[in-house]
């Protein structure tokens, strides 16, 4: 039995199993992991000299790698000394000559430190203290103008009402004028008619004859 079993195991062949990765992907793995890793590295370094301020970074402090093509990437991208004296809009001005960055990119570029910040916020307030004085001087202008013409049309009605309590006087005068014409010529009738009854009496005396 036991011959039997030997003689079957040795009949059937051994099933190789296959490899999860093959060496060309284990070495492209390798060099993705060990890219990524100094780059991390390179990153903290970045945020360790940001938070201590222009401090010269010591040899000690930056990362080691095994591969020259590593070192290299890592360097040239934890180097804040170069970048430091760079002004980030000048940075931003040759990024977009050289690439083909979006302009979104290239403003959040010059928000990144505080100075740029603060000399937006002031360009800003600038603007927005012109925007308002500008604002000011035309409301003074447009006061100006409002009370000038509210002046006007006060004199005017003034003038008007003036000429107007004018004609009315002078048709009162006229009207009181002619009352007086009137009486006068009454006047005249009533002496006129008293001087024909005196005639009228006259020739009566002058035609009786006397006794």
């Amino acid at each position: 039995m036991s011959q039997q079993c030997i003689l079957s195991s040795q009949e059937t062949p051994t099933r190789k199993v296959a490899p999860r990765f093959t060496e060309d992907e284990k070495t492209v793995l390798i060099a993705l992991v060990g890219e990524f890793k100094h780059i991390i590295e390179c990153k903290k370094t970045d945020v360790a000299r940001s938070g201590q301020g222009a401090n010269p970074v010591e040899p000690s402090q930056l990362p080691t790698g095994t591969d020259a093509d590593e070192d290299s990437r890592c360097t040239s991208i934890a180097r804040p000394d170069a970048e430091a004296n760079i002004s980030v809009e000048g940075c931003a001005n040759s990024h977009q000559a050289t690439s083909s960055t979006p302009a979104a990119t290239v403003a959040a570029e010059t928000y990144r430190t505080p100075r740029n910040r603060m000399a937006v916020l002031e360009k800003t307030l600038a603007a927005e203290n012109a925007i308002r004085a500008e604002l000011q001087k035309e409301e003074h202008a447009m006061r100006i103008r409002l009370m000038q013409e509210d002046h006007d049309y006060k004199m005017r009605e003034r003038e008007d009402r003036r000429k107007f309590e004018n004609k009315v006087r002078d048709l009162e005068l006229s009207k009181l004028k002619n009352e007086l014409e009137k009486q006068k010529l009454e006047v005249e009738i009533l002496e006129i008619e008293k001087e024909l009854k005196k005639e009228q009496l006259r020739r009566l005396q002058c035609n009786v004859p006397y006794l």
